[in-house]
């Protein structure tokens, strides 16, 4: 076979070669024809810092942890990528930018229900009572009590007993905050079908106080209740049952343990008006028989954040008064066993004049 040279061969065999030289430059071209002056525009300065945590006036600011394994994000594998810290990319900071003062504000305390209102840490509730929240809170026990017994009322007149009660803040002035109290307690007789069912009592204590915390900061620990406070039973002549009073309540918080005074001077009402007349004074003999002032101590302990709150009242002239002991075993994210054990004089408004000796036993939401 005769084979020509390849620079005499055909044309035909001569294209290809030339495409594949013309594939490799075109590319090329956009690079040539890019003036040489053309250049990047210069990035805007930043400061990188990383991220911190805002520290009140003297304190050293702490820097952001990483997020905890649990809190990470989870891949699409189910894998957690590991996680670090992600610093903060802010402006630089003028330097005649001015510094925004920061508000000290005052520490509130006692305001989770999951911790009835701990105001120290997780399982300490002996001033849960006395906590200094904004909104909505605690104000007094809150439980219900289905079983209950008392010689006074035996059988089908054993009472079904709850009691609810909260309170709102209505004034922050700094020191100490204004607050609106209701607390309501009512003894039903479940199992007396004769009656219907029927609500035997029903105690209703509105009040208006200021909560002062650690006073003028000159004695440590101690606290300030002072206000204004209404209680009745809402029921008509003979048997209603009424008072209104101003009061002073100081009391002491430290760890798990607080006590509370409370002293209180009763507003007089008119007694000399006609049996019938609902303004007259329905009970003018009361403070002899609930007395003047009453004591009370709460300590807590860390088994199952078990409670005992203990509060005596009395009448020093009449020897009367009462004793309640309260003891409360937590079985629940937001419940406690509640026993109570009654005895003395004002258990209820109606029953002022009437000595009751009572056990319960139920459950309390808080305490």
């Amino acid at each position: 076979m005769l084979v020509q040279p390849l620079s005499s061969a055909p044309l035909m065999y001569r294209l290809p070669r030339r495409l594949l030289t013309l594939a490799v430059l075109l590319p090329l071209l956009p690079l040539a024809a890019r003036p040489a002056s053309a250049a990047e525009p210069a990035p805007v300065p930043m400061l990188v810092v990383p991220g911190v945590n805002p520290a009140a006036p003297g304190e050293v600011p702490l820097a952001n942890l990483a997020p905890a394994a649990a809190d990470a994000p989870v891949d699409s594998a189910g894998s957690t990528p590991p996680a670090a810290p992600t610093p903060a990319v802010v402006p630089a900071r003028q330097p005649d930018a001015p510094t925004l003062p920061v508000q000290p504000v005052r520490m509130q305390t006692g305001c989770s229900l999951r911790d009835y209102g701990a105001p120290v840490e997780r399982g300490q509730i002996a001033s849960a009572v006395f906590n200094t929240c904004a909104g909505v809170s605690l104000h007094k026990p809150n439980f219900i009590l289905p079983l209950s017994y008392s010689p006074s009322f035996t059988g089908r007149e054993s009472e079904f007993i709850f009691q609810l009660s909260g309170k709102a803040q209505l004034w922050d002035f700094g020191p100490g905050a204004l607050y609106f109290g209701y607390s309501q307690r009512s003894y039903f007789q479940v199992f007396n079908e004769k009656k219907s069912k029927a609500f035997r009592e029903s105690d209703y204590n509105p009040e208006l106080f200021v909560r002062l915390p650690t006073p003028l900061g000159l004695l440590p620990n101690w606290s300030l209740d002072a206000g204004f406070e209404h209680e009745s039973n809402g029921q008509d002549l003979p048997d209603s049952r009424s008072y209104n009073r101003v009061y002073a309540a100081p009391y002491w918080t430290h760890g798990r343990q607080a006590f509370q005074f409370k002293t209180w001077w009763r507003i007089p009402e008119d007694n000399d008006r006609a049996d019938d007349d609902p303004s007259r004074d329905d009970n003018p003999d009361l403070g002899a028989y609930t007395g003047y002032a009453e004591f009370r101590y709460r300590r807590d302990f860390p088994w199952h954040n078990q409670l005992i709150d203990v509060a005596v009242r009395g009448n020093l002239n009449t020897g009367r008064g009462a004793v309640t002991a309260d003891y409360s075993l937590e079985i629940g994210p937001v419940g406690a066993l509640f026993v109570r054990v009654f005895n003395g004089y004002g258990e209820s408004l109606i029953d002022y004049n009437h000595p009751i000796t009572r056990l319960a036993v139920g459950i309390a939401l808080q305490r």
